[in-house]
């Protein structure tokens, strides 16, 4: 039978008079009531108060409560009027009164809702945390500083409950006042043992500094102590997922659902770990336990069908989209992030039908109909307009594959370059656009490098600085700023290749396309990812270069800090060119990337099993590279390694100024007469690198500074020097 308006009428009034708003669902209950009412709620709402109030003269906080809802909701104009018919007929309490103070408040009218706590407080002996709330809304309006003066109002007051204690201790977190924050929390549960997640919210605050380690250590306090709601027991198995205990994280999570059957998406949020370093097998197995049992929320229902994309499955992943959709009409681009998906896969018209999929229902937003163009011009290789978006696809395609052209100035820049300037002069810019900057540079490069090397500077710039192979396609935002980039990088690039000559004096044309032939081979081929960019591979290419031709025919490399293994197989690759014998002894744990088994970048494993893989898809000689899994700093490190034995030092472990520091002071006395030490990574991201390379460059007796190429910062030992 279905209910009549008397019968919700009723519904709305057991909540709003009969059910505390302390009650631990006394919102879901009202949000649940609202939506089933729909458009009539309000009016529902009205009626019942005005039937209680006529009813009881003593009624009071109906309205009120009805605004309190709006402004948990985040609508706080809204809110207001209901506040207000309270207000102007007396019938509002301080608990109510203090709701109203912090609507007035987010609506910007902070002096009226201070004015407002202290009437309340001069009226009811018994009101607490009015300050503390308006502090709580209003904190990043206001400044830690100001908003913990506000606080601490209420407590020297003693208006401040146990409860809100852990808000306080929040706030101190936040400003950084740690010792405080964890001191307040011991306090509040020494006063009521019953509250709960006190450490938990604390750990939350440290996770968003990533240091996961020390955010759990706050949060097992409470695991320990069975002190978390179910809720947080949730968020605190991403904690245990962080540190990499997956196992732990599972049981908490089971444990929180048994507890809980109305929470969602634990498993989905703990497998997208892995989906971050791209595991997308192991990510999928934790998620699926969410999918199963239905326990997703339309929102995360969109990110499993991407997760399921990433396995192949793209007939699940749209019946879920299909589902999701069904769920919530909000919902935007679901097709569109799955499309994305499809275009990495080399699937550029499935991309196009699902973003198509979006487009025609109206759910696609701006931002990826701009992407929508960009993968149309992929797809096609034109476009019969000339948009940003389609231009900018036209140009990435042209530098991707430039390495294959016969002449640096091709038909195709010229036409792109035609395009760029239309593009320009529609846009009306004072300084002429990124893209059409590139052109013009490339243009200047034309008529200054030979035939064969400036195509393969563009293909090489593509493929490994900064190396993207694994991000895939980029979206139209990610192109704009790739080409801004690429154009400072080229630049850079450009003037490294003219440097490497003042570095290294035996460098020729031919080895200088040979380092950057090999450079995109390994890019190309590798599991994982190389670091630097070409400034650095010419370094490295040519340290090896430049001793073979002085005669040197057996150069043995230490290499500290070795990852996937780009610069152990250029170093190889320069020897068997220059037709040498190169020994590399690779120091490096190997045993992950820094506390996760995977590199967040390329999601490849770093184990010496990746490293050696590396080497034999090159055909490169493992009996050539002794690995040493331990740190530059032990002893085993330089083990057997005795003074003169090195010819090419490439420091590349601690970037800490003292991890540098110490790395030069056990190995540079290693480094035979006219040997070289590459110091990598010296640049603006690494301060403590540069800092200790000037240190040691300062006073440096018995070497010379042949120069920086990239990141990369040269010194060369005196043949004269005394070991």
């Amino acid at each position: 039978m279905p209910h009549t308006s008397n019968d919700i009428s009723d519904s709305f009034s057991m909540l709003l008079f009969f059910t505390p708003t302390n009650a631990s669902d006394w919102l879901a209950r009202f949000i649940r009531l609202v939506d089933n009412d729909d458009e009539s709620w309000e009016n529902h709402c009205r009626e019942a108060v005005a039937a209680r109030y006529a009813q009881d003269v003593h009624a009071q906080d109906g309205y009120a409560r009805v605004g309190w809802l709006l402004l948990t909701q985040g609508h706080a104009a809204e809110a207001l009027p209901w506040f207000e018919m309270d207000a102007s007929q007396g019938r509002m309490g301080w608990w109510t009164g203090l709701r109203h103070a912090e609507t007035l408040a987010e609506l910007g009218q902070s002096t009226e809702a201070e004015g407002q706590v202290a009437a309340i407080y001069g009226q009811y002996p018994e009101a607490c945390n009015g300050y503390a709330s308006l502090a709580w809304r209003l904190r990043e309006d206001l400044g830690s500083d100001h908003a913990l003066e506000w606080v601490e109002r209420d407590a020297q007051d003693g208006r401040l409950t146990t409860g809100f204690a852990f808000n306080h201790a929040v706030m101190l977190a936040q400003a950084g006042r740690w010792p405080e924050a964890v001191a307040k929390v011991e306090q509040a549960y020494a006063a009521n043992s019953s509250l709960k997640d006190g450490y938990a919210r604390l750990a939350w605050i440290r996770a968003e500094t990533r240091d996961w380690k020390a955010a759990w250590e706050l949060a097992e306090r409470d695991v320990h102590e069975r002190r978390l709601t179910p809720a947080w027991q949730v968020n605190m198995a991403q904690l245990l997922g962080r540190i990499g205990d997956f196992t732990r994280a599972t049981t908490l999570l089971e444990d929180a659902y048994g507890k809980d059957f109305r929470l969602q998406d634990g498993f989905a949020r703990l497998g997208w770990i892995h989906a971050e370093v791209r595991d997308w097998k192991a990510a999928w197995e934790l998620a699926e336990s969410d999918v199963h049992a239905r326990r997703l929320t339309p929102a995360w229902q969109v990110n499993m069908a991407q997760l399921l994309g990433r396995i192949g499955d793209f007939t699940r992943a749209t019946t879920l989209l299909e589902d999701a959709y069904g769920q919530n009409d909000t919902l935007q681009d679901g097709f569109a992030r799955l499309a994305w998906v499809a275009h990495e896969f080399g699937d550029s018209l499935g991309a196009l039908n699902l973003l198509d999929r979006d487009a025609c229902r109206g759910r696609l937003s701006e931002a990826w109909l701009a992407d929508r163009e960009l993968v149309r011009a992929r797809l096609y290789g034109h476009c019969a307009e000339a948009t940003a978006p389609c231009f900018a696809a036209l140009l990435e395609a042209a530098i991707k594959v430039s390495g294959a052209a016969l002449s640096p100035w091709t038909k195709q820049f010229q036409e792109l370059f035609l395009m760029a300037q239309q593009l320009a002069s529609r846009e009306g810019a004072e300084e002429p656009p990124p893209s059409l900057q590139l052109l013009q540079i490339i243009q200047e490069l034309g008529h200054e490098a030979t035939s064969s090397l400036l195509p393969l500077l563009l293909s090489c710039l593509y493929g490994i600085e900064p190396n993207r192979k694994w991000r895939g396609q980029w979206r139209y935002e990610e192109v704009l700023w790739w080409l801004a980039d690429y154009t400072e990088r080229l630049k850079q690039a450009w003037i490294d290749l003219k440097e490497v000559t003042n570095c290294y004096s035996a460098m020729t044309a031919r080895d200088k396309n040979d380092t950057l032939r090999h450079s995109l081979i390994i890019t190309e081929t590798m599991e994982g990812r190389p670091c630097g960019v070409i400034g650095d591979r010419l370094a490295q290419y040519g340290a090896v270069v430049q001793l073979a031709r002085e005669g040197w025919r057996d150069v043995h490399i230490v290499e500290l800090g070795t990852l996937f293994g780009g610069a152990c197989m250029l170093f190889l690759l320069a020897a068997r060119d220059m037709g040498v014998e190169a020994h590399v002894t690779c120091i490096d744990p190997l045993d992950g990337y820094y506390g996760r088994e995977r590199d967040p970048v390329s999601g490849a494993v770093v184990r010496p099993e990746t490293l050696r893989g590396n080497l034999a898809r090159l055909d490169l000689p493992g009996k050539d590279v002794e690995l040493r899994c331990c740190l530059s700093t032990q002893p085993e490190a330089w083990d057997g390694l005795s003074r003169g034995s090195v010819d090419v030092l490439l420091i590349d472990a601690d970037h800490s100024h003292e991890g540098v520091i110490t790395d030069w002071r056990n190995y540079h006395l290693l480094i035979r007469r006219g040997g070289l030490v590459i110091f990598d990574d010296y640049g603006g991201d690494h301060p403590g690198v540069v800092s200790a390379v000037d240190e040691i460059c300062l006073n440096l007796q018995g070497w010379r500074r042949l120069g920086r190429l990239g990141t990369s910062l040269i010194l060369r030992r005196d043949q004269t020097d005394v070991d």
